[in-house]
């Protein structure tokens, strides 16, 4: 949970916008009281795994300044939380 917190505050700073990095914030105290739901919400491995993988590709797309790529992954990425957190009931 920490490192999945810290990983989207770096992302937020290094954007250079610091309303994106404030909102970014916010969700680490949302993340921090939903993170466990989420994770066993994703029930196999290999659905975990995606999760992971998903971040692999928010960070490759970051480091290759490819804003349309990072864009797309992490709209995947909140898409596929949001929708594993409604599954597991939270609202």
């Amino acid at each position: 949970m920490e490192l999945d917190i810290r990983f989207h505050a770096l992302i937020a700073r290094a954007s250079g916008n610091a309303l994106y990095e404030l909102l970014v914030g916010s969700y680490g105290v949302i993340t921090q009281q939903t993170w466990a739901i989420g994770w066993r919400a994703r029930g196999s491995e290999e659905n975990r795994e995606e999760n992971i993988r998903c971040h692999e590709r928010i960070a490759t797309a970051v480091m290759m300044q490819d804003s349309t790529k990072a864009e797309a992954a992490m709209t995947e990425h909140f898409e596929t939380a949001i929708s594993v957190l409604i599954r597991a009931g939270v609202t």
